[in-house]
């Protein structure tokens, strides 16, 4: 894929890889009691790649939509707090049941309609 352009001014420009104005970012299941289930990533460090994501959607004006699991007790459901703070715009979507959030039909029919 060619991520540059030429226009009459001249040298070919960077084209923006993310516009803002159609982007939508999901934030899925950013639970404290997941976070012990990853393996891949230190936790400190997925930790801190979401809250730049959060921070740069804050920044560009990108809306974010996160989701949680309810899942008993209540404490182990715990959404990642530092979300709620650098984006506090976002929504905020619980779903019963599903194990993949796309399987939910709420949350399905907030993101479809954004296109």
């Amino acid at each position: 894929m060619d991520c540059h352009y030429q226009d009459d001014r001249g040298p070919p420009q960077a084209a923006a890889l993310i516009d803002p104005s159609d982007t939508l970012v999901l934030l899925l299941d950013h639970q404290l009691v997941l976070f012990q289930t990853v393996n891949d990533i230190p936790v400190a460090d997925l930790r801190r790649n979401v809250e730049m994501i959060a921070r740069l959607c804050a920044l560009l004006n990108i809306p974010v939509i996160t989701t949680a699991l309810e899942e008993q007790p209540a404490p182990t459901a715990h959404f990642m707090p530092e979300l709620h703070k650098l984006a506090p715009y976002g929504r905020l979507r619980r779903r019963k049941g599903k194990v993949n959030a796309w399987d939910n039909d709420d949350l399905v029919a907030q993101v479809k309609p954004t296109g």
